[in-house]
């Protein structure tokens, strides 16, 4: 309290100034006493953490500073409070949450919902759709822990729920499980809930009908056969596609009128591919893993070296060369092959049996034309081939040079081209000369034309071949250059000179 005192009680007065509370600022006026009309200025400054409130007792108001003018003896009281920066209602010296967010209402502490966990579970009042969480439990974004929820409204909390998806309305026991489908297996225990009324079940609540044990694709209830599966074709009984059989000479795989392309299918237990055309090359040209695949070939009827454009694919430093060596090549069967240009060109390795192909529908123009080109180690007996429908063994045998196998038997009165059929070569990558040397002097060569170079280069031949008619043969050029052996009769050319 400040107090200023005068001696002339009639013209000067006191002016008392007094701060509420003391601790929350100070008053600045000039000194007194004061004649009588005298204005005296009066100027409030909070302390630190508080704010200028009001003016009481001679002067009431907000305004700071004032200006008293003095008739009389006067108190005055400066007002202050705590700050309350957040606006919340709650002055900052009771305030428990300083930084509430605009509009939120508080309690008491200054603390709004956003800024309160009261179970501590570690989500704010006003997310907390659970705010008497168990301590310790853990609880999702709601604030409800496993011991507050009931996600299928069965009357068990989840935490010991053992069947959380209940079908509402269901009868369940004290681990929240009902028995759906009736079958006597609770649902927790029951892998198959949609078991048909009335069908037994095994201790899982599962029924034939809604079990493949094998994996074949068919129901254990109608499937015949147990230990099929999808590696290979089944029918609709589970049981194995019977599309593949042997023929009568004990060797080739055929594929029966239920055979499909691309589909696998198993014989002899055994698994077998069968392809057509454009698998057969696909498959041939990729060798490798895909080689240990057996395929049956009954689908196929192309069996040249050439791509959907015609152009001679040079894969013979490839898969075919190199892999193609494989004794499963005489279970072929190629009875329905029109084609087989250039099969074995250049397949330096191969040398197995494949006596028994049929390959009496091997028609086309350019049906054997390079068939065994380069196939330098071939000599196979395939005397008992029936050739009747070849037009083409131009190049046939050239550079195989190792061949020299018996084929009298062959009827080639239909080929036309037979020039360079079992030559060498001495030329650019040239290769061993040819040691063919076996009496086809039987052979009707009537309807061929060309015999060009078709023992060219070829040390063994020794034949008599005068026997043959060669009066349609109007190209016979190096016929038989470079034969130094042979000296028995040959071909009496009249429409070319050897």
């Amino acid at each position: 309290m400040f107090t200023n005192c005068g001696e002339d009680e009639d013209t000067n007065y006191n002016l008392t100034v007094e701060v509420s509370p003391t601790e929350g600022g100070t008053v600045s006026y000039q000194n007194g006493p004061f004649q009588r009309g005298t204005k005296v200025t009066l100027t409030a400054s909070a302390n630190a953490n508080f704010v200028f409130k009001e003016w009481t007792g001679a002067f009431n108001g907000t305004i700071n500073p004032i200006e008293l003018i003095m008739n009389a003896n006067n108190t005055v009281t400066a007002v202050f409070e705590y700050l309350d920066l957040d606006n919340d209602g709650v002055q900052d010296n009771v305030d428990n949450c300083l930084d509430t967010p605009t509009g939120e209402t508080v309690d008491a502490n200054g603390c709004s919902d956003s800024q309160k966990d009261t179970d501590g579970d570690g989500v704010d009042d006003n997310r907390d759709y659970c705010p008497d969480t168990p301590s310790g439990e853990t609880v999702d974004g709601s604030g409800c822990a496993l011991s507050q929820k009931d996600v299928d409204g069965d009357g068990v909390y989840d935490d010991i729920d053992a069947c959380v998806n209940t079908l509402a309305g269901a009868t369940v026991d004290a681990n929240g499980c009902a028995d759906t489908d009736q079958d006597g297996i609770l649902n927790n225990l029951d892998t198959c809930a949609d078991t048909p009324t009335g069908e037994t079940v095994d201790v899982n609540g599962c029924a034939d009908s809604q079990k493949d044990t094998d994996g074949d694709g068919v129901t254990d209830d109608i499937d015949l056969c147990e230990n099929s599966n999808l590696v290979v074709e089944i029918n609709n009984s589970g049981c194995y596609v019977e599309a593949l059989y042997i023929d009568s000479n004990g060797v080739t795989i055929k594929a029966n009128e239920k055979a499909v392309a691309g589909k696998k299918y198993k014989f002899n237990d055994t698994i077998y591919l069968v392809v057509d055309d454009d698998l057969f090359w696909n498959f041939a040209l990729r060798g490798g893993e895909e080689l240990e695949q057996l395929i049956v070939t009954t689908l196929v009827t192309d069996m040249s070296r050439t791509n959907t454009q015609g152009t001679m694919l040079d894969v013979g430093a490839g898969s075919w060369k190199n892999h193609w060596n494989d004794p499963q090549l005489k279970t072929w069967d190629v009875s329905n092959v029109t084609k087989m240009t250039g099969l074995f060109r250049m397949a330096t390795s191969f040398n197995q049996d494949i006596s028994n192909w049929d390959v009496s529908s091997v028609s086309d123009p350019d049906d054997m034309f390079d068939m065994f080109w380069g196939a330098s180690s071939f000599n196979q007996d395939i005397g008992s081939w029936d050739v009747s429908n070849v037009k083409n063994m131009a190049r046939m045998f050239h550079r195989a040079h190792s061949f020299n196998q018996d084929i009298s038997g062959w009827d080639v009165g239909n080929v036309e081209r037979m020039y360079m059929m079992f030559s060498g070569w001495d030329g650019d990558f040239p290769s061993p000369p040819s040691q063919f040397n076996q009496d086809i002097s039987s052979w009707d060569v009537s309807n061929v034309i060309a015999m060009s170079s078709m023992f060219y280069m070829n040390d063994s031949i020794n034949q008599d071949l005068s026997s043959w008619d060669v009066s349609n043969v109007t190209n016979c050029g190096g016929f038989s250059l470079k034969t130094p052996n042979w000296t028995l009769p040959k071909p009496n050319f009249t429409n070319c000179v050897d």
